[in-house]
């Protein structure tokens, strides 16, 4: 499961949804500013507990991903954070 802020998942998303991952830094302390880099694309939404996001808290995601991203989206969870678009491929 990835852990995200409630603002940073796209509203009215539900289970079966084809949605995009990109990964924002945010501007602290004078630090440039950069765009968005997408990590990973047209993923399959399997898992949403947002049970949290009434006290406006985190939501869990779950996403089907191939083995061979996982790196690739562990290395994206260590600084900044990530925001869920839904896809439209």
């Amino acid at each position: 499961p990835l852990n995200l802020r409630s603002g940073d998942l796209a509203s009215g998303i539900k289970l079966g949804d084809s949605v995009d991952l990109y990964w924002v830094l945010d501007s602290r302390n004078g630090e440039e500013v950069m765009d968005p880099i997408l990590i990973l694309g047209g993923l399959t939404l399997i898992g949403l507990d947002n049970s949290k996001n009434s006290l406006g808290g985190d939501v869990s995601i779950t996403v089907a991903i191939e083995e061979t991203q996982v790196l690739r989206m562990l290395s994206a969870t260590t600084l900044g954070r990530l925001v869920v678009v839904l896809s439209h491929v």
